[in-house]
């Protein structure tokens, strides 16, 4: 038994998946923005502390090595802190120049002297400012420091260090707190309109499955009132009505098919029973029971005829037109067609007009007289039909640039409007025909699959009462 393959909706796969896309989009560029906010940050905070350390080592350098404070060493250092925009609250060191703390604010740093003194060793002896971490065992708190050499005016007197937190990328991210809001607000619209957008989307689709659903069920009778603005879904669903009016065409043309090959089977078949009962029962004798014996034959000729004709059909659909082509004269090629159906037909009414023109290199073609024949016999079958078996038929060529045209033109009741798309259906018959004439409707099908074979193609070129045009093109080489 095959596993059975739970699926998701398209909705589902276009919302989810655009929205961890969002994500990951979102991620890999906040990483990318963190970094760069934390080197702007650290490089911001290394410039302050450097300036503000100097200024420290020159105040407490005039003050005898003293924080100056005034009235109080916080407000100057905040004072300080403000100007280069710290925002930290400051940790000062000033250091003799055996590293030995003479002053500190405040009085108990989260920082210990004695972790300072050893940190201090390799920098102290440097005349700029000069950064380095040190990692509190107090607080567990990584700091960055800045030291700098007190001078007056060129001797070396000790150190000032000010130590303040390492900054932190995040910390400086929230400042932008109105950004990360209008970010995932932005997050949030996209999101909804990708929904929105997708569920419009899936609307016709789905229309079309469950149209799709109705045609397998054998409904082809579909409505789609709706008209899309979108150019590609406007035409799948033309695309779909079109094909399901076709199928509801064909579905049609195949009950009538089977009505009318079960009819005109049945009619030869019983008439050929009821003739054979007679002649076996000796109802008729002699010279009458000859006749119905002949009436019997004709009716199986006519019975094998119409076989022949569906089982030359299904080999025409199937692309499999045997073609033989050959050079030959077209104007004596259709002289001999018209002459050889006027000799088989018993009415004497029809009257056939060849009009062939006079052309300079004559009307050689190179093509397939057999099929030729087909044609132009069931383009005069139709054209007896149509007239009743009295009228005129006119058989006319006309030369063209590579190719040759064929017309036949009855002067019979003519075929409706309504009728000339569907004409060349197969098992199509016009409604005159369902009652007037037996057939199976697909002579002018097999017409035209062979023309178009010829690499020529039968066309209706006009038709109204009292007048009736088909032209078959044949390629001159």
């Amino acid at each position: 038994m095959p596993d059975i393959i739970h699926r998701k909706s398209l909705l589902y796969y276009w919302s989810i998946r655009y929205f961890l896309l969002l994500i990951a989009g979102l991620m890999i560029v906040g990483s990318i923005t963190l970094y760069f906010i934390q080197e702007n940050a650290l490089s911001a905070q290394s410039q302050g502390m450097k300036n503000f350390v100097r200024d420290v080592a020159h105040a407490a350098a005039a003050n005898e090595g003293i924080i100056p404070g005034n009235p109080s060493v916080g407000r100057w250092l905040n004072e300080r802190i403000n100007a280069y925009e710290l925002d930290i609250k400051p940790i000062v060191f000033i250091l003799d120049l055996q590293g030995k703390v003479i002053s500190q604010f405040p009085p108990a740093p989260p920082v210990s002297a004695t972790q300072v003194q050893a940190e201090l060793q390799d920098v102290m002896t440097r005349n700029e400012p000069d950064m380095f971490t040190i990692h509190s065992k107090q607080d567990d708190t990584t700091y960055q420091a800045v030291v700098f050499p007190m001078t007056d005016p060129a001797l070396t007197m000790g150190y000032a260090l000010y130590i303040t937190p390492k900054v932190n990328a995040l910390k400086e991210l929230l400042k932008f707190k109105e950004l990360i809001v209008l970010l995932c607000t932005i997050v949030l619209i996209g999101w909804g309109i990708i929904y929105l957008m997708t569920n419009r989307l899936i609307k016709p689709i789905q229309q079309a499955a469950d149209a799709a659903e109705q045609i397998v069920e054998g409904n082809y009778n579909l409505q789609f009132d709706k008209t899309h603005k979108e150019e590609e879904i406007q035409e799948l669903m033309k695309s779909f009505k079109e094909m399901a009016d076709r199928l509801n065409r064909l579905e049609a043309l195949r009950t009538q098919l089977i009505a009318g090959v079960t009819h005109e089977l049945k009619t030869p078949v019983t008439s050929i029973s009821g003739l054979i009962q007679a002649v076996k029962g000796q109802v008729v004798t002699g010279e009458e029971a000859d006749l119905f014996l002949e009436l019997c034959l004709k009716d199986s000729y006519r019975l094998q005829k119409m076989i022949e004709d569906l089982l030359d059909f299904n080999s025409f659909v199937d692309s499999t037109v045997s073609i033989d082509k050959e050079w030959c004269d077209l104007d004596k090629l259709v002289a001999e067609n018209v002459e050889s159906w006027l000799l088989s037909q018993d009415q004497s009414d029809i009257r056939v007009v060849m009009n062939v023109p006079d052309r300079a290199d004559g009307w050689k073609v190179q093509t397939d007289p057999l099929r030729i024949e087909q044609i132009i016999v069931n383009l005069l079958n139709n054209a007896r039909d149509a007239m009743a078996s009295k009228g005129t038929v006119t058989v006319h060529l006309i030369a063209g640039i590579g190719k040759s045209h064929i017309q036949v033109h009855d002067t019979g009741k003519g075929i409706p409007a309504r009728e000339h798309s569907e004409i060349f259906e197969p098992f199509y018959r016009g409604d005159d025909k369902k009652t007037r004439i037996r057939g199976l409707g697909i002579g002018l099908t097999f017409s035209r699959i062979i023309a178009r074979s010829l690499g020529g193609d039968l066309i209706l070129t006009g038709s109204i009462p009292g007048s009736t045009t088909f032209t078959l093109t044949v390629p001159s080489s």
